[in-house]
């Protein structure tokens, strides 16, 4: 059985990879920001038991 793959690769324009650069730099902050806030408020809640 002969099992075909297809490899499509985007050529995006300047506007396009302005964007995706953007997006690509505040996307990891945004996401290291939310879990440092769940961090503390896990370790704000904890009990010595």
């Amino acid at each position: 059985m002969l099992t075909m793959n297809y490899t499509y690769r985007i050529y995006p324009n300047v506007v396009q990879q302005t964007e995706l650069r953007s997006w690509l730099e505040t996307c990891p902050g945004v996401y290291n920001y939310a879990l440092r806030e769940l961090k503390d408020w896990i370790a704000s809640r904890k009990c010595s038991i």
